[in-house]
């Protein structure tokens, strides 16, 4: 992947809305997966179709350690239906920690959002984007065609010049 083309992530929703939708404090910064990457640099968060039906529950646990004040009902509303699908924000993926993956009972100090047992890809600089870019998604690290890549761009660049 170093061809100097972006790849995307794809989560399963509301996930996505986890990294855009929270302030800065509580926001999630890391990503659990099964596998790691040696890839560092800017990721596109992509949205899925699939909707986790117990996120919520969880997240909303989480985001009260961080801050019990926040509405959270608010930041994260109930269905699927208030979840956009697509590219929805570009991430720098700065490390992956594999502390936990090997076993429970290695610990590692990435957070409440990291969950044991995985490996946690830490994000910074998350950029969400002001509309979702529509795309189908995939697993692993993929790229996406270049009309969404054009799209995201532009979109950012937007943002900048405002």
């Amino acid at each position: 992947m170093s061809d100097g083309r972006i790849p995307a992530l794809t989560l399963w929703r509301p996930w996505t809305a986890c990294f855009t939708a929270l302030p800065e404090h509580a926001a999630k910064r890391h990503e659990n997966r099964s596998w790691g990457t040696s890839y560092r640099g800017p990721v596109f968060l992509h949205a899925g179709q699939r909707w986790d039906s117990t996120a919520l529950q969880v997240a909303r646990r989480i985001v009260r350690q961080f801050d019990d004040g926040l509405d959270v009902d608010r930041l994260l509303p109930a269905g699927p239906a208030a979840y956009p699908t697509g590219v929805v924000a570009v991430a720098d993926l700065v490390a992956v920690c594999s502390l936990s993956r090997w076993s429970a009972s290695h610990r590692c100090d990435c957070g409440p959002w990291a969950f044991p047992g995985q490996w946690h890809w830490r994000f910074a600089n998350v950029r969400a984007l002001p509309e979702p870019v529509p795309c189908r998604g995939a697993q692993q690290l993929w790229y996406p065609p270049a009309d969404v890549v054009a799209a995201v761009e532009a979109q950012l660049a937007e943002a900048v010049a405002r």
